[in-house]
């Protein structure tokens, strides 16, 4: 998604990895990550 654009280029997001394509729809403001 579009909103998570920026979150790529934070090295983890909610304790998570970003960056990966199931971490992509990240929920703004790195509160969680959404796993397909």
């Amino acid at each position: 998604p579009e909103k998570a654009a920026y979150v790529k280029d934070m090295p983890v997001l909610g304790g998570l990895p970003v960056g990966h394509g199931d971490l992509n729809q990240a929920v703004p403001l790195g509160t969680q990550a959404i796993l397909d």
